[in-house]
């Protein structure tokens, strides 16, 4: 057991640096016409994780029981209400701190765990309806993978018998990972500017000075819309500590040049999902700022600072790169494009519009690319797919001038896909309710689809096509969407998981977040079944709320807003949901769903227990965690 705990914490300590190597190294295993097989650091991580992380429960369970006193513990509320004792409702700080500094476990009981289940037990279930059987196989396999790292994060982790310093060790683990990432991405700028090939430099087709006559860096990730994604956590995290907490001169001048670090890098990939997420994040850290009477210049200043150096960087590598550009034409492309084209300070020039450039082309897959040698572009970022003498150019000139419509088009082209294919299912011609619409009511007889088009009926409305069948089945769809290949993704997570699952799926998904978040809006029963009812002995031997007493009542609030890292958090997840507008898929983008974890263990405040009667004095002390 004390070696497996080692292990597992030297997972932890991993965990950034393997979700920054997102895409490189990679393991190709094989392709189909639909998807291809490749096995990432971050996966290999996951399944690594989560095997010791469930043998390391197992252990925690067989040395409670062998003691009565951890069998207490290790009990849900009515079990030890049953045993006399006292139960923690988290109706107030104390209470808070209480289930999570001194007994974690007590945060979610078979009921709980059971309903949050439900989401990844439905996504299982669509495998057997699925247009693409083996990638929804596979997807699942994911999805619960995610579930339990997720659930060890939160609640295994505390159960440990963690070092006093683990947590400190990985938030420096994080800030070193990150660090040496942000490096990564300035050296494939300067090796792209300095004309070495994308074989060298790693980086995406559409990344290179060719596109605006500056480079855009992907780091390690497939990516700049996935590395900027990478890049938020490590941004907001440094920005939280150095506004939210007061550190020493030392500490202090660190966490501003981790900011500036940061925050420029994230400019640099020049990725507008993680950009406009990042100033929505601000906007929150900035409203918690100025609530809690803790605002500082830094926080504004910083991020203005890093993106006006960074687009002034863009003009230099247009001017000392291959394209030979001036500095005026690389700021005013970088405003251009990251203003969708509403910012025009361009000079007058004769040269090609962007309305006449190479058309760009969407990604082929997030959730499973190709290599950057194989694979469009990001929809994100400018594309030189369509470029005949790609990476060299006859006049070695950059081929948009600005704003690229077309990669926003593209994004919308799939979105609008997706809807059309939500309605009709193909694959299942008991449920073609779109191919029904359109062939009996707005394009009778045109072609063989409508020919064999089938009654209508909302079985795919209501399910979807089944996870990991969204490419396949906007492809065998083509004849309404025009898309060209069932290696094809949607562009959005809330597109592609209506398509997928259909409305039971974003019901579910739904209900999940609420059972997080809000769990007030449902009874204590409910969630919690039997361990939500103490027995009348209990109640009147022991001091406990009114809450308690009525399981029929509703149940308390979470812990998440009373957790003393509560801006960052809540920046951080609501960044995310708006990255989510701009892509979606596994495993690209597991830091959605592992950071946010992570980084909720990292800041609470273990000794926290001590002070239960004093506490605002514990969550002022936790921000140092």
């Amino acid at each position: 057991m004390k070696y497996l705990k080692r292990f597992l914490i030297v997972l932890v300590y991993l965990l950034p640096a393997a979700l920054y190597c997102s895409y490189y190294p990679i393991i190709k295993l094989g392709e189909t016409n639909s998807m291809n097989f490749e096995l990432s650091l971050p996966l290999i991580w996951l399944v690594l994780f989560d095997i010791v992380s469930f043998i390391s429960l197992i252990g925690i369970g067989k040395k409670r029981r062998s003691h009565t006193s951890s069998k207490k513990l290790s009990a849900t509320n009515g079990e030890r209400a049953k045993q006399g004792v006292p139960v923690t409702t988290g109706d107030d700080e104390a209470g808070f701190v209480k289930t999570h500094a001194t007994d974690v476990s007590l945060a979610i009981s078979d009921r709980r765990f059971f309903l949050f289940s439900l989401f990844p037990f439905f996504a299982t279930l669509s495998i057997f309806w699925s247009a693409n059987p083996t990638r929804a196989i596979l997807t699942a396999g994911i999805i619960w993978l995610v579930f339990f790292a997720v659930f060890s994060l939160i609640y295994v982790l505390p159960l440990l018998e963690l070092p006093g310093n683990f947590k400190r060790n990985c938030l420096r683990s994080f800030f070193i990972a990150s660090v040496i990432a942000c490096l990564i991405c300035w050296i494939q700028c300067l090796l792209d500017i300095a004309g070495l090939a994308r074989e060298t430099t790693l980086m995406c087709r559409g990344c290179t000075y060719l596109s605006f006559g500056f480079p855009h860096p992907s780091g390690l990730a497939i990516e700049p819309q996935f590395m900027g994604n990478l890049l938020l956590a490590p941004t907001l995290t440094s920005l939280y500590l150095l506004i939210f907490n007061v550190q020493s001169g030392g500490e202090k001048k660190s966490l501003v040049m981790l900011c500036i670090l940061f925050s420029s890098t994230l400019f640099l990939t020049f990725s507008r999902g993680a950009i406009y997420a990042y100033a929505v994040a601000l906007v929150i850290m900035l409203i918690f700022a100025i609530r809690r009477h803790v605002f500082r210049a830094s926080l504004v200043a910083i991020p203005i600072a890093t993106f006006l150096a960074i687009t002034g960087i863009q003009g230099i590598f247009t001017v000392i790169g291959p394209t030979h550009g001036s500095f005026i034409d690389g700021v005013s492309k970088s405003i251009h494009q990251l203003s969708l084209g509403i910012i025009d300070i361009r000079p007058k020039s004769p040269s090609v519009s962007v309305e006449d450039s190479s058309e760009s082309t969407p990604v082929s897959s997030p959730e499973a690319p190709e290599s950057p040698s194989d694979s469009g572009p990001s929809t994100d970022q400018a594309s030189t797919e369509a470029t005949p003498e790609e990476p060299e150019n006859a006049e070695n000139q950059p081929y948009f001038e600005g704003y690229v419509a077309e990669s926003t088009t593209a994004r919308l082209n799939l979105n609008r896909a997706a809807l059309d294919t939500w309605l009709s299912a193909p694959g299942h011609a008991e449920s073609s309710l779109s191919i029904g619409l359109h062939c009996h009511f707005f394009l009778p007889g045109t072609g063989p689809a409508c020919t064999a088009s089938v009654p209508l009926t909302p079985t795919s409305v209501l399910f979807g096509v089944g996870l990991g069948g969204a490419g396949t089945a906007m492809y065998l769809n083509s004849f309404i969407t025009d898309i060209n290949s069932p290696k094809e993704i949607v562009q959005h997570q809330g597109f592609s998981l209506l398509l997928e699952l259909g409305l039971v799926g974003i019901a579910l998904a739904i209900f999940s977040l609420l059972i997080a978040f809000f769990p007030q809006f449902f009874s204590r029963r409910f969630l919690d079944g039997k361990a939500a009812k103490v027995p009348e002995s209990t109640q009147k031997s022991e001091k406990i709320s009114e809450t308690a007493k009525n399981p029929a009542q509703k149940a308390p609030p979470s812990p998440f807003w009373r957790h003393p890292a509560l801006p960052l958090l809540a920046a951080l997840i609501i960044a995310y949901l708006v990255t989510l507008n701009f892509f979606s898929g596994l495993p690209n983008a597991l830091q959605i769903y592992l950071m946010p974890p992570l980084l909720y263990y990292i800041f609470v405040d273990d000794s926290a227990s001590r002070d239960v009667k004093k506490p605002k004095k514990a969550l002022a002390r936790s921000s140092n965690a």
